[in-house]
Order: C-alpha cells, then structure tokens, then sequence
C-alpha cells in the first residue's frame, strides 16, 4: 500500500478500506499518516476478550458525531 491510494480512498464520500497484511507491514503508520494529510482525526479502539457490545455502540457514537474520522481497529487473538 502507499499513502496515496488511502488518501485517494478516505477522501472519497464514504471512502473505507480494508487493509490486510502481516504485522510490521506499516499498515496502522501509513493510515495515520494519510489521516493527518487529510486533516482527519484517528479514533483507535483495541478488541480484546473484554470487548463487549456497550463499548462497541459508544465507539460508533464518538464515530460517527464527525464525518473526518478514521477508524483503526487492532486484533488480538482472544
């Protein structure tokens, strides 16, 4: 990935992508770069075994009360 194709993306009305790959590949740095470039804030959530529906609803609020947000979401095997 570069940070041009996910600018090109996230400036898109709607824009989203889905970027897979193996740790270490830069995807988390590329995103923040490319949502500073873009002016966007970076809301970053952790799903863990604790995780539960309640978090996931108050992080969609925070989401989506301002349209320049991107959206990281980190893994860990549960």
């Amino acid at each position: 990935f570069t940070v041009s194709k996910i600018i090109r993306v996230i400036r898109q009305p709607r824009g989203n992508m889905l970027l897979i790959g193996i740790g270490g590949s830069g995807r988390q740095s590329l995103t923040r770069l490319a949502s500073y470039i873009c002016e966007y804030t970076t809301f970053q959530i952790e799903v863990t075994r604790n995780y539960r529906k309640q978090e996931f609803r108050e992080g969609n609020m925070m989401i989506y009360h301002n349209s320049n947000n991107i959206y990281l979401e980190l893994s860990t095997p549960v």
